[in-house]
């Protein structure tokens, strides 16, 4: 998915859910992270038809100059149960601590790349 806004993963709070507006090539999607007891959860959720969630693919990556966290996804429709997405693992799955540890160290901004790596503006 190219052409995203880029979004910025920050200190968070455990009752919270943060939600931001992503714009890519005239598709609407919605980035959410949350925290669940100690595993943090990140989704993009696509807002048009369900059928063609399953072909959006988005590249999650933390990184820092040491150490880098790759994890690659589909996007999941609006229309399903975001419970379910977490239970299911359709959606990136971290601990807390490993999340928090790259955001005290970096600030870190969380960039998405289409499946070909290739990064996007």
């Amino acid at each position: 998915m190219l052409g995203l806004t880029e979004p910025t993963v920050q200190k968070f709070n455990n009752d919270k859910i943060y939600v931001d507006i992503l714009l890519s090539n005239d598709n609407l999607f919605f980035e959410t992270y949350k925290v669940v007891g100690d595993t943090f959860y990140y989704i993009i959720l696509y807002t048009g038809p369900e059928k063609e969630a399953s072909k959006l693919k988005y590249k999650f990556v933390f990184e820092s100059e040491a150490e880098e966290i790759t994890v690659f996804n589909v996007a999941s429709s609006y229309s399903m149960d975001v419970k379910e997405v977490y239970s299911t693992g359709k959606c990136v799955t971290l601990f807390c601590d490993t999340v928090e540890r790259f955001i005290d160290e970096t600030n870190l901004t969380v960039s998405r790349r289409d499946n070909q790596g290739q990064g996007r503006t």
